[in-house]
């Protein structure tokens, strides 16, 4: 069903998204320590 495929990749994508934003700001966070 390509309907419930795009709606998983939407989920997933925003989840890589977040994860990218996480990681950024660790690694700033990180070297101010």
């Amino acid at each position: 069903d390509y309907d419930e495929i795009s709606r998983y990749l939407e989920l997933n994508g925003d989840y890589l998204d977040s994860m990218i934003i996480f990681d950024e700001l660790w690694e700033q966070f990180s070297q101010e320590a």
